[in-house]
């Protein structure tokens, strides 16, 4: 009996400490969103000439095994070509895989099963832009309006049992305002939100 028990107590400790260590990975994570929303001046950006394209490949295959459990398609349309300098902003990788990270973690989260993404990237000028259509359910034209409010959560179809801190989008237009861009939200013709991100574009030859 007394083996039990010592068992029982190890085993209670064990789930404790591991318990303990979850809560303080989530609590070190949400300590980062924080810090991102403060002050765009007074955080470090390691910038340099990255290309867009390469980047949403990168965030696409990163999150493969969560798209296929949320049973999305997700589609990647780049400009025909695709010479790197057509793409190419100046900004720093990490921030910006952050932003396309938190985007395409939001519509896993979202977006009904057997939904589909489709991101689509191309020049425009002087600016190379993002947009990022994802399926049904939308969101109404008054949550549109605060959607990048800060622990602001659409209450209807994207709603709270989802999970999230409310703090993504605002995040991911701290970090797009840093890099001299711009973000806004409006209805999908796949019937979900659509994201315009805009940056400007290094007009210099990628190495």
């Amino acid at each position: 009996a007394s083996f039990y028990k010592a068992f029982r107590l190890e085993r209670w400790f064990e789930l404790a400490v591991r318990g303990a260590d979850q809560l303080r990975q989530r609590m070190a994570f949400a300590l980062s969103e924080i810090l991102v929303l403060s002050d765009v001046g007074a955080l470090v950006y390691k910038k340099e000439p990255i290309d867009l394209g390469e980047l949403l490949e990168t965030c696409i295959d990163k999150h493969g095994q969560l798209t296929s459990k949320s049973n999305l398609t997700v589609t990647l349309e780049l400009p025909p070509t695709h010479p790197e300098q057509e793409l190419g902003v100046f900004g720093d990788p990490d921030r910006l895989l952050q932003v396309f990270d938190n985007l395409l973690q939001n519509s896993c989260r979202y977006t009904n099963s057997g939904g589909e993404v489709h991101v689509r990237v191309f020049e425009d000028g002087n600016h190379v832009l993002v947009e990022w259509f994802d399926s049904a359910p939308g969101v109404s034209d008054e949550d549109l309006a605060h959607l990048f409010d800060r622990l602001y959560r659409v209450e209807m179809s994207r709603n709270r049992a989802k999970g999230g801190s409310g703090l993504g989008l605002a995040i991911c237009k701290n970090i797009v305002n840093a890099h001299d861009g711009s973000i806004a939200a409006s209805h999908s013709p796949l019937g979900g939100l659509k994201l315009t991100i805009a940056f400007p574009r290094y007009q210099h030859t990628l190495d």
